[in-house]
């Protein structure tokens, strides 16, 4: 039943970051090699070093297309990670602490809301904290009286999938 489920994400400042940065590096990198192939083909059109125009738009297109790809590794990695714990379905009954705009983050003018759960664990007595995706309206009348699933694997609370979904209707802006 749990691994037809996909979990719902959000995306982060890096991972916006990632989806920029990748192609325009690959670009710096494509324009820098073309450029120094054609001053090569063609040295009677061209003065100077070519190869330094390869360094300058090979050198940053490379620094940009590897922090994009960074930066898209660990969004998948978190994504891989969040569909795994969540096709595992060990989950933990978490009740809402409080609901909170995300101010990190502002589309169209307008912070998402983040609600943040508490789990306290009856084995240690230790209170663990969890943090929802980005919810782009205001849900406190809809969570505040509502316990969620948190996803996650035994005894290791660092990876989890917040099954706030799970409690949200199905919204329509129009």
């Amino acid at each position: 039943m749990y691994s037809e489920r996909k979990p719902k994400i959000s995306f982060s400042a890096l991972d916006i970051i990632g989806m920029i940065f990748a192609p325009m590096g690959l670009i710096f990198m494509v324009i820098g090699a073309a450029a120094t192939a054609f001053a090569q083909q063609h040295p009677q059109n061209t003065q100077g070093n070519p190869m330094l125009f390869l360094l300058v738009f090979g050198g940053i297109g490379a620094v940009f297309l590897l922090l994009g790809v960074v930066f898209l590794a660990l969004m998948f990695r978190r994504n891989a990670i969040q569909k795994a714990i969540l096709a595992e379905g060990h989950h933990v009954m978490a009740t809402v602490t409080g609901i909170m705009p995300n101010y990190n983050i502002r589309v169209n003018g307008r912070s998402p809301y983040v609600a943040e759960y508490s789990y306290t664990d009856p084995d240690t007595g230790v209170v663990h904290l969890f943090r929802s995706r980005n919810i782009y309206f205001d849900p406190t009348s809809i969570l505040m009286d509502a316990q969620v699933a948190v996803y996650l694997r035994p005894h290791d609370y660092r990876h989890y999938y917040v099954d706030v979904d799970a409690v949200l209707p199905e919204i329509e802006e129009h």
